[in-house]
C-alpha cells in the first residue's frame, strides 16, 4: 500500500470513526458477497448450456464488479485496522482471534492433505 493511499484512508477513518466504518464494512462485505453469488450464477448458467455470448458478457461485467467490491472491502478493512491502533487492548484481542482463526484454517489444510494422502 502506498503512503499516499495510507494517508487518505487514515483521513477517511478519522473522519467517520470506528462504529461507522464497522457498519460500512458490513455493507461492503454484503455487496462483495452478492457479486460473487452473481458470478456463480453465470458460471452455472454456462455449465447448463445457456447462450455463451450472453453468459460471457455478463461474466466479464461481473468480474470487473468483483474487483471493485473487493477494493471497497479492503479499503474499509484497512481503515478499521488503522483505527484499532488507537485501542491497543481491542487490537490485541482482535489479533489474538485472527491468530486462532489462522491456526484453525492451517489445521483444516493439514487434515485435507492427510485425507488425500490416505486415498493414494
Amino acid at each position: 500500500m502506498t503512503e499516499e493511499l495510507k494517508e487518505k484512508l487514515k483521513a477517511i477513518a478519522d473522519h467517520y470513526g470506528y462504529s461507522v466504518q464497522a457498519m460500512k464494512l458490513a455493507e461492503e462485505g454484503a455487496e462483495y458477497g452478492a457479486v460473487l453469488f452473481k458470478s456463480a450464477v453465470f458460471s452455472w448458467m454456462k455449465s447448463e448450456g445457456h447462450p455463451d455470448g450472453y453468459v460471457m458478457k455478463n461474466m466479464e461485467e461481473t468480474t470487473e464488479k468483483i474487483s471493485e467490491e473487493l477494493a471497497d472491502v479492503l479499503v474499509v478493512a484497512a481503515q478499521l485496522f488503522y483505527l484499532l491502533e488507537k485501542d491497543k487492548n481491542r487490537r490485541a484481542e482482535i489479533e489474538a482471534l485472527m491468530l486462532t482463526k489462522a491456526d484453525r484454517q492451517l489445521q483444516r489444510i493439514q487434515e485435507e492433505k492427510e485425507y488425500v494422502s490416505r486415498l493414494n
